[in-house]
């Protein structure tokens, strides 16, 4: 003898309690909410709430893009062809609005590459040597010297931003 189903009427939101949880049934579990159309806008907003947050949270505590640096003076003359003068010359002209000119007389500041240096830039890295790997080592040290150069014109553009111009005689 069949067991008579009993039905139970649809109060106070609950539907479908008498047929079991189905595909229509309102009652979800927390996978599910993440499912289907619902589902996309739940991520979008959680996504967006991340962003959110992240963007705050850098805000408040004084993260700013570099830009461009402000030097102290309009015109630079800097000396010399080596990779060094040539990396730091581009450096200048992209990072600053100060124009690099090609002599002495027109420049409001040169930048002089001393035997007897008043401040010291000291680059160092470590490297490992190993005798069976002697084409993966020249390629690493070649490698660790154009950081170490690129690391050293940061430094001097840093000093140069922070240079304070020197009067002239005729001020």
């Amino acid at each position: 003898m069949p067991r008579p189903m009993s039905v139970i009427p649809a109060q106070a939101g609950i539907q479908g309690l008498s047929a079991g949880l189905g595909p229509r049934s309102p009652i979800k579990s927390f996978g599910d909410r993440f499912r289907g159309d619902g589902g996309r806008v739940l991520w979008r907003r959680a996504t967006l709430a991340l962003l959110a947050s992240a963007a705050l949270a850098a805000a408040g505590c004084g993260f700013q893009l570099r830009g461009q640096a402000q030097l102290p003076f309009e015109t630079l003359y800097i000396p010399g062809s080596s990779p060094l003068a040539v990396e730091l010359k581009r450096n200048v002209a992209v990072a600053s609005r100060t124009r690099l000119v090609d002599s002495v007389g027109d420049a409001q500041a040169v930048l002089g590459f001393t035997t007897l240096p008043t401040s010291e830039i000291l680059v160092t890295r470590d490297m490992a040597y190993s005798d069976a790997q002697v084409l993966a080592k020249e390629a690493e040290e070649a490698l660790l010297y154009r950081d170490m150069q690129s690391d050293m014109v940061q430094q001097i553009l840093r000093r140069l931003v922070a240079a304070k111009p020197v009067p002239t005689q005729t001020e």
